[in-house]
């Protein structure tokens, strides 16, 4: 779920045999917040060529949610230097 690239993790999905997962468009308001209450993990996958500091909207609903978070992102990023500090996710 979310507004980036979708095309190329469906494609590996499929490629591996992977039926059980479905990737969605992103979602808001009061549908995005029930898809929450049915989550068990949070999950943060930024592109490795994001240089910029960026810490996604996303993380503030998964930790209101009380989700654990688990984030995939480079090293020395903003996000990162958050998760180490806090301890508010795995990244």
């Amino acid at each position: 779920m979310g507004d980036g690239d979708r095309s190329a993790f469906s494609a590996e999905s499929r490629k591996r045999g992977l039926d059980n997962i479905v990737v969605k468009p992103g979602l808001e308001g009061p549908t995005f917040d029930y898809l929450l209450t049915k989550a068990r993990l949070g999950l943060i996958s930024l592109h490795s060529d994001l240089r910029t500091q960026n810490v996604p909207g996303r993380l503030l609903s998964y930790l209101n949610a009380g989700l654990p978070t688990v984030a995939s992102i480079i090293l020395n990023c903003q996000l990162f230097e958050l998760f180490s500090e806090s301890k508010c996710g795995l990244a």
